[in-house]
C-alpha cells in the first residue's frame, strides 16, 4: 500500500512529546550557544554551565510531566557525570581560572 500523507499526522500525544523532548535539548543547546556566542576564551565557564544544566535535568527527571522521557534525561546524566568527572581528575581547568588578560 502507498503511503497517503495523513499516514504521517501527528496525534495530540505525539505532539507533547515533541514539546517535551524540545524542552529537554533547549538546555544543552542554550549551554552551547553560552561558549559559542563569546569572542572571549570560555573554558571557565565549563563547571558551572554544565552543573546549571545537570540541575536542569535533574529538576526534569523529577518532574512527573517528563515522565515518558526520564530515561533519556537519566541517560544524559550519566553522560554528563562522566564529563564532570573528568574535569574533577585534572587540574588544567583550575589553571584556567588563573589571571585572564581580557
Amino acid at each position: 500500500r502507498k503511503k497517503q500523507y495523513s499516514d504521517f499526522k501527528l496525534s495530540q500525544s505525539d505532539w507533547f512529546q515533541l514539546s517535551l523532548l524540545h524542552k529537554v535539548l533547549q538546555e544543552p543547546a542554550n549551554a552551547t550557544q553560552s561558549f559559542s556566542s563569546s569572542k572571549d576564551p570560555t573554558v571557565w565557564q565549563a563547571i558551572p554551565v554544565l552543573e546549571f544544566l545537570q540541575q536542569s535535568w535533574q529538576n526534569m527527571a523529577a518532574d512527573d510531566k517528563f515522565s515518558s522521557v526520564a530515561d533519556a534525561l537519566h541517560a544524559g546524566l550519566k553522560n554528563l557525570g562522566k564529563w564532570s568527572q573528568k574535569t574533577d581528575k585534572t587540574d588544567v581547568y583550575f589553571i584556567c581560572l588563573g589571571p585572564s588578560p581580557y
